[in-house]
């Protein structure tokens, strides 16, 4: 897309012709991400196996949250430049922002190497388990640095306007796991390693394709070697973006932590069985309101740098529109036929019995879910650093986890939906005081003039 669409093309295809390519690219990271369980499950000693990858997913996790702190942080205030014209300063954030992906990239990848086995043992992994963690865990963390590229940088193409080069990139990678894995698993008889290679290779791929398009290929902005001395105060403001998607991510793992703990103190495996599914049918639906929200983050930058308030405001009633839409259709269909969705994933006797209520508690607060993820993503494309680092941690950290462990103590009767009304309540409130937060800044910022170049709002 040419950049100068965002601040003059017609904003409901803007942002559809974006948000669009967005979507497809997060279903086929789903993929990605589901595949190399998908044939490792049909190995002999598939059990052990499917735990050593699981064990190693807090680092995995670790190595997203640092593409998620410098590249999402970077990426609004390139759309912000792009906007006011200041090329040259948006060349040199993500220039910036890719000298400190490398770098941190590489001493992920040395620690994980030098005490590889006494992580994975934290982890929890034992005798056979753990070597197969360790064999996975010594081929990927090799490829830390294509992670950091093919995810990290890509958050600068999506910027930009180039959703479907970003999907490209994204597709390829995947595409190209699907074909190795079963030849590296199977064929080359590699096991858990194989597994690890194809997703390196795979990776590596669309890594190259990243760095072919911003360095060579028809990029606004482009990659530039003599950009990339570390220049501190574009860094802080990098980092004081990033860091709200930085402790999303991290606070993840820390969530289903608590969760499962306390399902399983009341519930057994079967608590914790149907939260595995209803994690898997929340992720589904989120993947719609990411895939608006990415669409709407260059109109919000763009405009925003340009002055031009009244596309912002359109395109922010479009972003709340469109995901406040989405996850009341989904919490309506869920809380009608829940059996439908534990049918897709689970058809177990006991599963059909205690799983729809659990469905329709879990997913009620999903009515108004939308509209809080539409509000804290639009202070990131607007590049409030202390508001979106606040409701970053304020739903998860500040309400939600306290309530798993509160509610349970608190009411008498069945205490596994205790521990899953803390969802609903958190969504609510969470919607309540940050909507309220948002249009007191939405009324102040957006019915003025924009902040002065150089200095995000």
């Amino acid at each position: 897309m040419d950049t100068v669409k965002l601040g003059t093309g017609n904003i409901r295809s803007i942002f559809f012709s974006l948000a669009g390519p967005s979507i497809l690219a997060q279903i086929v990271t789903v993929i990605y991400n589901m595949v190399d369980r998908i044939y490792i499950s049909q190995l002999p000693d598939s059990r052990s196996m499917m735990a050593a990858i699981g064990i190693t997913a807090p680092i995995s996790l670790i190595v997203t949250a640092f593409t998620a702190l410098l590249g999402n942080g970077g990426a609004p205030l390139c759309a912000i430049c792009l906007g006011r014209g200041e090329t040259e300063k948006g060349e040199r954030i993500m220039s910036n922002s890719f000298g400190a992906l490398m770098a941190v990239g590489a001493v992920i990848m040395a620690v994980c190497l030098a005490f590889g086995e006494p992580l994975l043992y934290a982890f929890g992994a034992r005798g056979v388990t753990l070597e197969y963690a360790l064999s996975y865990l010594r081929i990927y963390i090799c490829g830390t640095f294509f992670v950091q590229i093919s995810v990290g940088m890509n958050a600068y193409i999506n910027t930009q306007g180039f959703a479907k080069m970003g999907m490209l990139t994204v597709a390829t990678g995947a595409l190209l796991n699907v074909v190795l894995d079963p030849i590296m698993i199977y064929g080359l008889h590699m096991d858990v390693a194989g597994a690890a290679l194809a997703t390196v290779i795979s990776q590596g791929v669309s890594a190259v394709m990243v760095m072919r398009f911003l360095l060579v290929g028809g990029s606004t902005l482009r990659l530039r070697w003599s950009l990339m001395k570390p220049n501190w105060p574009i860094l802080r403001q990098i980092m004081l973006l990033g860091v709200s998607p930085f402790i999303m991510k991290l606070t993840e793992s820390l969530l289903s932590i608590a969760f499962n703990n306390q399902l399983y103190r009341f519930g057994g495996d079967l608590a914790v069985s149907v939260m595995t599914i209803m994690n898997s049918v929340w992720q589904m639906a989120q993947l719609m309101t990411h895939g608006f929200t990415d669409g709407a983050q260059p109109i919000l930058g763009y405009n925003y740098g340009a002055g031009k308030l009244d596309r912002v405001r359109s395109a922010f009633r479009l972003e709340l529109l469109t995901c406040w839409g989405w996850t009341l259709l989904c919490a309506v269909v869920v809380l009608a036929f829940p059996s439908l969705f534990l049918r897709i994933f689970n058809a177990d006797a006991e599963t059909m019995v205690a799983g729809p209520a659990m469905l329709r508690v879990y997913f009620f607060g999903m009515i108004c879910y939308g509209a809080f993820n539409a509000c804290q993503q639009a202070y990131i494309a607007l590049g409030n650093a202390k508001s979106s680092l606040f409701f970053a941690v304020f739903r998860k950290v500040i309400l939600l986890i306290p309530l798993i462990y509160l509610f349970p103590a608190l009411f008498q009767g069945d205490k596994v939906l205790a521990v899953l009304a803390a969802e609903p309540v958190a969504d609510i409130v969470s919607t309540a005081v940050g909507g309220a937060c948002f249009f007191s800044f939405y009324r102040k910022k957006l019915s003025t003039q924009p902040a002065a170049p150089g200095k995000p709002v």
